[in-house]
């Protein structure tokens, strides 16, 4: 027993005899809070507004492979026999800003490195949006987050040191019922989530190439639309017996679309939904997709409406394919003026060579203006971020009749192929070019 009480003492006595040289030595110094910053080192500035009744965490990390830590570990939870071992250090910036009843701006800005004598360097950036959500189901709930994460990526283009980022948040409802146990929850999506499950769907990643030395702009603005809510009602149930297992989920949108995807034909899908069964994918469509407002578009005339119907319907992704409602759907979104609609009329009659079609709507679009200037008009809307979706129908349409024109297909091969980064440099670029016209 003694001889384990003076084990004991000795491993103690190490522990402080390395706190102190830590101390002596000027570990507080490894870590970028006490680092001199220059007012001219290249930075990161993200700027925006905060919604109501949300706070933001800002959390920004950094790395050094310069400068090394003692710690101390006890493998195997081990702690009569513990090890030295060096690590790289690492650190992190924090701020939190909050608004109450109205919007509050905000505007942070922290440098990407190499930073000191530890050579910090920044690895990611987070901005976690959290919303005061006081009927939230969970009693016990301290606000709803979303979050953005921003990571250092060396194969991002350098020039691409600017985004801007204006996207809606809202609110989604879960019922599950588990095996005879109900839970619910609620949860907080986004307009630009590129998740394809709701429950993947709480947060964003975007790659800036941080170590490029210039300095990046990020504006995040977020809407928060608590009014926009999403019904998610699951179940599942399995046997212990015979080890079946049964799903259900049904996926209600403001607008009365609902989805019922089902692993069998055992449950009735509610009435006036969109019916999955078997391995059907489980698609989650965000607000600005058009498949989660099916049932506005049906009972909409607008040209544009009836297009993004026909092109639900020639994918089969939310609804069964079918080529013939597809083009009922384009006829007249066509007929209505919708120029999108009128190039695919145009490309589906050179298809099947109905030369009478085809002059049909060779004269419609003379009128409106040239290939050119269809193109100009496109790529216009999509600058200004005005009607984006219909400008990018009208260049993939104009692309898919690359000798009528190059121009388009030229351009529908660069955003096809073009990354977040890429794009967001285009689009930098136009707006800057515009701006230089108007001054």
């Amino acid at each position: 027993m003694n001889i384990f009480k003076e084990q004991t003492v000795n491993k103690v006595r190490v522990l402080w005899i390395g706190l102190l040289v830590c101390i002596l030595s000027g570990c507080n110094d490894k870590s970028i809070n006490h680092v001199l910053i220059s007012q001219d080192s290249p930075r990161v500035s993200v700027q925006g507004s905060i919604p109501p009744n949300t706070a933001l965490n800002f959390h920004s990390s950094y790395s050094s492979t310069q400068c090394s830590e003692t710690r101390l570990i006890t493998p195997g939870g081990d702690f009569l026999h513990p090890k030295w071992i060096e690590q790289d250090i690492s650190s992190s910036i924090n701020k939190v800003y909050r608004a109450s009843s109205v919007s509050q701006k905000y505007d942070i800005s922290v440098p990407t490195g190499p930073i000191g004598s530890c050579k910090w360097r920044l690895d990611s950036i987070k901005a976690t949006f959290v919303y005061t959500d006081n009927t939230s189901p969970q009693k016990d709930d301290k606000g709803l987050s979303y979050s953005y994460t921003f990571t250092d990526s060396a194969n991002v283009d350098e020039d691409a040191n600017r985004l801007a980022l204006n996207p809606t948040i809202y609110p989604i409802d879960i019922n599950s019922l588990n095996n005879g146990v109900s839970t619910q929850e609620r949860r907080l999506v986004t307009s630009d989530s590129r998740a394809s499950e709701w429950f993947q769907a709480n947060r964003t990643d975007y790659s800036l190439n941080f170590s490029a030395a210039k300095n990046i702009a990020i504006t995040l603005t977020p809407v928060m639309d608590s009014d926009y809510r999403v019904q998610i009602d699951t179940f599942f149930e399995s046997s212990t017996k015979d080890l079946k297992k049964y799903s259900s989920r049904t996926i209600k949108y403001p607008d009365g679309t609902t989805y019922f995807y089902s692993t069998e034909k055992r449950q009735d899908a509610p009435k006036g939904a969109i019916a999955w069964y078997k391995n059907r994918p489980r698609e989650f469509y965000t607000s600005v997709m058009p498949e989660s407002r099916i049932h506005s578009l049906m009972q909409s005339n607008d040209p544009a409406a009836q297009r993004l119907l026909a092109q639900i319907y020639e994918s089969g992704n939310a609804i069964p394919e079918s080529k013939q409602e597809a083009k009922a759907h384009y006829l007249i979104a066509a007929k209505g003026g919708d120029i999108a609609a009128m190039l695919w009329m145009l490309s589906q009659a050179k298809y099947s060579q109905n030369n009478q079609d085809i002059e049909f709507w060779k004269n419609k679009l003379a009128k409106i203006g040239s290939n050119h200037s269809l193109f100009e008009q496109a790529t216009h809307h999509l600058c200004i971020g005005e009607n984006t979706e219909t400008a990018l129908n009208i260049i993939d349409n104009l692309a898919d009749m690359a000798i009528w024109s190059e121009e388009a297909r030229s351009f529908n091969n660069f955003w096809r192929g073009a990354g977040l980064a890429e794009r967001q440099k285009w689009l930098n670029g136009c707006r800057d070019l515009k701006a230089d016209r108007v001054n």
